[in-house]
């Protein structure tokens, strides 16, 4: 970004201060909810043709839209909310854009100044509620304060690690007019460089040395920095695995997608299983190096032992060492260190000619994409296996897909997302917070419009943000939602039953009266129809192709209904 010539004119009200500022940021999107605290922001809005406004039902679609448009887009966008119950509402999808380091600009309509003391109903404190997710909240204190504000929200949200920011802003400070000429500072966001030569000469050597070296794969933004994860493994004989909740896949692009199917799994035993069974790890840009939970009969807390070497490369220094403390820590811009890495082991390694243990070639990856494509009989019920072979069948090349099925996905991915370079990218709720998919959905299809966009949905997980259905359906937003509908928070009974307590011991059918989702049966068909979107419930699997294709054609929100076969 360069300066900007010439001043800004004293005639500005503060809210057309404020978007001059955010059109000269790049900033196009706002995602909202606004109250009375807003009208002078959405008079701003009103007046600045260069933004696009979408208003949602409820301040969690807003804060998730964002998230998806900003994973999708690489830029931020605005979420506008109202007072501190306003942004209470939308801290659930704030939490998982923290987790998955994803920029939004959140902006909190306040009372006018003049009200603070009165203390109202809707009065609160809403700079505490914003600093427990944001990375940086200010209550801007003057009209010629705003330009500067979003200045810095900008390089917070947008430097490492970047996460949301916070904007308090007063009802009559946007609406008040500027007194004296006011300029807005150029943008530049800084990158931070390498880590240190010696570190990285230090971790080559634990790699070099170790028999079984494992990469964990992380924020790895670059084509650059994917293919060094490649050409690491292919020069340390490592396995590569993701992270179990990706914040962002690009499997028609993504040579580490082409490399491996491998993701940690969920459960914990799982987990520290396959880690301990390497001699060296090697995580890449991986936040929190932990579990979900941990159980009274879990006899470890850290995923791996101290005798297991972990090298740590990450460019937030709070990342480093905080869940593995023995770590190496290599503090330093992702990328351009695993290409520093790759390149002091292509100098050192004296094993060049192995490859990773589990990198298919491309015609093993043609061979499965052949042999998915078939025909799915009706005298099997649709369980998640199911589904996703129907999925690899119907879905179009180049989708964007919006992964929140959380117990369903299990199943689904192997069959449609494994080796399926026709997927273009996929989103995963890394924070584990509820309501993430649809509204990330929404914010994915407005970053890349020409793109099919598929959201597949647990239906527990749905209800928490089905309002943003009438997002789609009032902006005409051409994305596919599959509800996979087993009726039961089988999550929930799953993680009872590792608990080995009473209820556990009583069996899943006592542990249903408290996980259920029926009756009464939540049918999303007719609720997409109530929001303004088509719907179709699903029974037999000789439905699913010709409604997958049928929602694809439409060029508007569509909803299928899976009933499908649970757990339990």
């Amino acid at each position: 970004m360069t300066a900007i010539e010439g001043e800004v004119k004293t005639s500005l009200s503060g809210s057309k201060l404020f978007f001059e500022a955010a059109r000269q940021y790049g900033l196009t999107h706002v995602f909202g909810n606004p109250g009375t605290t807003e009208v002078s922001f959405m008079d701003g809005v009103f007046q600045s043709p260069e933004m696009q406004f979408f208003l949602c039902l409820h301040e969690d679609v807003a804060t998730g839209a964002a998230d998806g448009f900003a994973r999708i887009s690489g830029r931020p966008a605005i979420v506008n909310v109202h007072l501190q119950p306003g942004l209470t509402h939308g801290l659930a999808n704030l939490h998982n854009a923290k987790k998955a380091r994803v920029p939004v600009i959140v902006t909190v309509g306040e009372h006018h100044t003049r009200f603070s003391l009165e203390d109202g109903p809707l009065s609160g404190d809403i700079l505490s509620a914003a600093q427990s997710l944001c990375k940086w909240s200010h209550t801007v204190r003057t009209v010629e304060e705003l330009p500067m504000a979003l200045h810095r929200a900008m390089l917070q949200a947008m430097s490492a690690p970047r996460g949301p920011v916070c904007l308090v802003l007063s009802q009559n400070l946007l609406s008040q007019m500027l007194t004296e000429e006011v300029y807005i500072p150029a943008l530049n966001i800084p990158k931070p460089g390498p880590a240190h030569p010696q570190a990285i000469e230090e971790a080559a050597r634990f790699l070099n040395s170790a028999q079984r070296p494992m990469l964990i794969v992380g924020d790895v933004e670059t084509m650059q920095g994917r293919q060094a994860i490649v050409e690491i493994a292919h020069l340390t004989g490592a396995s590569i695995w993701r992270e179990p909740f990706p914040t962002r896949i690009d499997p028609s692009l993504d040579p580490i997608f082409a490399a491996t199917n491998n993701r940690l799994p969920y459960f914990p035993k799982q987990r520290r299983q396959i880690l301990q069974s390497a001699d060296c790890l090697l995580l890449a840009g991986v936040s929190g190096f932990t579990t979900h939970f941990l159980y009274d009969d879990d006899t470890e807390i850290e995923l791996v032992p101290p005798s297991i070497p972990v090298i740590h490369l990450d460019a937030d220094v709070a990342e480093l060492g905080k869940n593995a403390r023995h770590a190496l820590p290599l503090l330093g811009d992702v990328d351009l260190t695993l290409e520093n890495l790759r390149l002091t082991l292509s100098n050192s390694s004296q094993r060049s000619d192995q490859l990773p243990v589990n990198q298919p070639d491309s015609s093993q990856l043609t061979t499965r994409n052949s042999q998915l494509a078939t025909s799915l009989p009706d005298d099997t019920p649709i369980t998640a296996a199911v589904l996703g072979k129907a999925l690899r069948q119907a879905v179009p090349a180049g989708t964007i897909f919006v992964n929140e099925a959380i117990t369903s996905g299990t199943g689904i991915e192997p069959e449609f997302v494994n080796g399926n370079t026709n997927l273009s990218h996929i989103l995963t709720g890394r924070g584990g917070s509820l309501g993430y998919g649809i509204p990330a959905a929404i914010g994915a299809q407005l970053a890349a419009p020409g793109k099919p966009v598929l959201a597949v949905i647990g239906d527990g997980t749905a209800i928490y943000s089905i309002q943003a259905l009438w997002t789609l359906a009032r902006y005409k937003l051409p994305v596919v939602t599959v509800i996979c509908s087993n009726r039961n928070y089988d999550i929930i009974t799953l993680e009872i039953l590792r608990a080995q307590g009473k209820l556990a011991e009583a069996g899943p059918n006592r542990i249903k009266e408290y996980t259920a989702l029926t009756p009464p049966n939540l049918n999303f068909a007719a609720l997409a129809e109530g929001f303004g979107v088509a719907g179709r419930q699903l029974t037999k699997p000789s439905e699913l192709v010709p409604a997958l294709e049928w929602a694809f054609s439409l060029g508007a929100p569509a909803l299928l209904d899976v009933i499908m076969t649970g757990a339990f």
